[in-house]
């Protein structure tokens, strides 16, 4: 099967500022992108749409990024995104990402840079089984 490049990217955040930055740098990237700001909203639009990564803040109202972690990962019929994973404390993180279709674990604040290279670097494919650890990267 050919690697299919990420397209459609959903970005879920309950902080206002940092969605509209995140949707305006991975826009000027040339990615179509959602957003949500909360966990609940966010597994609606996965459930609906055709969705190749999702990037969520791990602490949110409303149903968090843990939850919508495991929620995505348990839906039939749909292909399942690849996740990557923004926390302002990746050292609380006790689940297994590779368990989850985890591309990334990144800090807060977020290195843009880091970012980018991550979703550039990881074609669609990768996101159909789980990630081997040696693949998933932290900022620090």
């Amino acid at each position: 099967m050919e690697d299919k490049l990420i397209k459609t990217v959903l970005i879920v955040d309950d902080n206002d500022l940092l969605l509209e930055i995140l949707c305006e740098v991975l826009a000027w990237e040339g990615f179509e992108v959602l957003q949500a700001s909360n966990g609940r909203d966010a597994l609606e639009i996965v459930s609906s749409r055709n969705i190749d990564l999702v990037i969520s803040d791990v602490q949110m109202p409303n149903g968090d990024g843990i939850e919508l972690m495991k929620k995505i990962h348990c839906l039939e019929g749909h292909q399942r995104p690849g996740l990557i994973l923004v926390s302002g404390n990746i050292g609380a993180l006790t689940f297994d990402p590779t368990d989850y279709n985890v591309l990334a674990v990144s800090q807060k604040p977020i290195d843009y840079d880091y970012l980018i290279r991550t979703i550039h670097n990881h074609p669609y494919q990768a996101f159909k089984h789980p990630v081997p650890p040696e693949f998933i990267l932290t900022t620090g």
